[in-house]
């Protein structure tokens, strides 16, 4: 239950919207409070263009070591996609070598473990749904063997 609730909260799509919100309505604080400030004391020297330059290159690193990150991940997430989807085509094109009641039982282990796998990979990692989803397809696996 905590892990789902902390899988929802920290989701990258939760952090993208509480960022968009957050960062703005500070930002705009910040804008008002340094208003307000620079009225009081006008008769100093305001220097304003350091301070949001170097906030803004703080969030380009940010921004950029984010997308780094997530660049890394989403490929080794697609590499891994493509080892399984050759690692089943591997397989459908070696059980058509076997005899014919075991390779149509074998062909139709397959499709039902491709189903399952497509339906795992739309699941959320935390959800009930997913947990029953991979122990099928790890039961279909051992069939398989």
């Amino acid at each position: 239950m905590l892990d789902h609730l902390l899988s929802w909260i920290f989701s990258s799509w939760m952090v993208f919207a509480i960022l968009a919100v957050v960062l703005p309505a500070l930002s705009e604080f910040g804008w008002r409070v340094g208003v307000a400030h620079s009225r009081v004391k006008s008769d100093k020297r305001r220097d304003g263009g350091s301070v949001p330059a170097a906030v803004l290159t703080l969030l380009g690193l940010l921004l950029g070591f984010t997308f780094a990150m997530a660049v890394g991940r989403h490929d080794a997430r697609r590499e891994l996609v493509v080892q399984e989807a050759n690692s089943i085509g591997t397989t459908a094109r070696r059980a058509q070598l076997l005899p014919e009641p075991e390779a149509a039982n074998v062909g139709r282990l397959l499709g039902e473990y491709v189903a399952l796998r497509i339906e795992a990979h739309r699941k959320t990692q935390f959800s009930q749904r997913f947990e029953a989803l991979r122990k099928d397809s790890a039961n279909l696996h051992e069939r398989l063997e």
